[in-house]
Formats: structure tokens, sequence, C-alpha cells
């Protein structure tokens, strides 16, 4: 039980509320997982895109963008999609994959703002094959 002076009775629910929000952190379930794409990526974009990067499995992650600022028209869509094919790749990078796509999965208005939704899923790299179906350079 923690304890404040003579009187633990008022910190406790404090000090479990504490507990409780350092074992969820711990764990990973709150997280400030919200970036702005243009300051990690030196950019000015009108939109001011927020992204994140959501694992599902070892060979694909999801990459959700969306405005940081109201702008109209269609260059928003076309800095959301920058946004998140620039994302995709560095973290496709990062992951040590060489081929991968970048599939939208969803493309939304929520009031003033564009949200963008893609699945990017780690493609095996093509192994070019003799004509006795030997892989080039290797045993079978």
């Amino acid at each position: 039980m923690c304890r404040h002076g003579d009187n633990p009775i008022p910190v406790v629910f404090p000090c479990a509320a504490v507990r409780c929000c350092r074992a969820l952190s711990d764990r990973g379930c709150i997280s400030n997982t919200e970036h702005s794409y243009n300051k990690d990526y030196n950019q000015g974009l009108a939109s001011a895109p927020n992204y994140a990067i959501e694992d599902t499995n070892g060979t694909s992650f999801k990459v959700v963008v969306h405005q940081g600022s109201p702008s109209a028209g269609p260059q928003r869509i076309v800095e959301l999609k920058q946004a998140a094919a620039t994302v995709a790749g560095t973290e496709a990078k990062r992951r040590g994959w060489e081929n991968w796509d970048l599939n939208l999965i969803q493309d939304r208005d929520q009031g003033w703002m564009r949200v963008y939704i893609g699945v990017v899923t780690k493609k095996n790299p093509i192994r070019l094959m003799n004509a006795t179906n030997i892989p080039a350079g290797g045993n079978p």
C-alpha cells in the first residue's frame, strides 16, 4: 500500500492508478505512436500529415496517415498518399525488407480530416532460374 504521512487512504487510489498505467504502458497498450510527418521527414506539407505504424505480424504492418491541419482540395489526398508511401518505404527498409507492397484498405473523410490506411506486405525476392531450373549461382 502506498503511504503518505499518517493518512494512507487518500493515496491508495492514485498509487493504484499509477501502477496500472505503468503496467499498461510497459506492455505497449498505452503509447504515443502518432508522429508528425513534416517533422520526421523535414517536409512542409500543407495538410501536416500525422502517421502511425501498427504491427500486424512478421510479414506485414499497417500505416495510418491523417491530416493534422485542415486543407481542402485534391492536394491533401496526394500529400497523404505521398506520406504513406514514404513512411512505408522507410519502415520496410528498417525491417530489412527489399521487396514490399503498399495496398490501400481505407480512404475516408472524417469531418475535415482525411484518413488514409494502407497495409504494407513483405514480398519474397524473385529467384531467377537457369535452363535446368537450378537457381542462378546456387544449389536447388
